[in-house]
């Protein structure tokens, strides 16, 4: 309930804005939404994307590539999976060739970090989160450096569930490479259907429950991301 509060007052706030730029679409003749590759996913008025069908052909692509190298992270999202039990791809980065640097998805109740390929290049937590078609909201984080070198964990609404160690130590997530794309893997198996919302990509890693909660607050264009909503929509 508080999320759908936040979404429709956020709405109203931009409301005429996008009034305008539906104007100007029509104007020009033109209403294709200009991050979208597919337009079965579209963005409606709450700015949450839906996938009302699982199709590898169905996917979001950033307008841009990561702006800086990451010795951190923090990713932060909403989601709600109405693909049940089959696999789900959250986020999905690749390098400038097309392969695998940075993958966040679901495979039946277990959430799984990856970078890159390989079986040492990922961390998960077992039996986690449900795959029922309610909102969550998800925070996973990692260090590759100082105090917190290879320590990272997944929070799914505001609890953290698990955490983890000595996992990807001194490892840094390049930047400039390829976009960065919602609702796909490098497998058609983990195409997604459902709703995302407010996914944002920060360059530190959190530890507290009190940030996991600022995060869950975050909007369209959060000038501490690296990688915002707004980069989507």
């Amino acid at each position: 309930a508080w999320y759908q509060r936040r979404v429709r007052g956020l709405s109203l706030q931009i409301f005429p804005t996008m009034m305008l730029a539906l104007l100007l679409l029509v104007l020009s003749d033109s209403v294709q939404p200009a991050a979208v590759e597919r337009s079965t996913v579209e963005a409606d008025h709450n700015w949450k994307m839906v996938w009302s069908r699982a199709d590898e052909r169905d996917f979001v692509q950033s307008s841009g590539s990561l702006s800086r190298d990451l010795n951190a992270l923090t990713i932060s999202l909403w989601v709600k999976d109405t693909k049940g039990y089959d696999h789900s791809g959250y986020l999905y980065y690749t390098n400038s060739q097309g392969s695998f640097v940075l993958g966040l998805y679901r495979y039946r109740g277990n959430l799984y970090l990856r970078f890159g390929t390989g079986n040492s290049r990922y961390t998960a937590c077992t039996d986690c989160i449900s795959y029922d078609s309610t909102w969550k909201h998800i925070v996973v984080t990692w260090s590759g450096n100082g105090a917190a070198n290879g320590i990272g964990a997944f929070w799914v609404n505001g609890k953290k569930i698990h955490q983890f160690s000595n996992f990807m130590k001194d490892h840094v997530i390049p930047s400039n490479q390829g976009p960065v794309y919602l609702g796909k893997l490098d497998s058609s198996s983990y195409r997604f259907k459902g709703e995302l919302a407010y996914l944002n990509v920060y360059a530190v890693n959190i530890s507290t429950a009190e940030q996991v909660r600022e995060l869950s607050r975050a909007s369209t264009d959060d000038p501490a991301a690296v990688m915002s909503w707004a980069d989507f929509v």
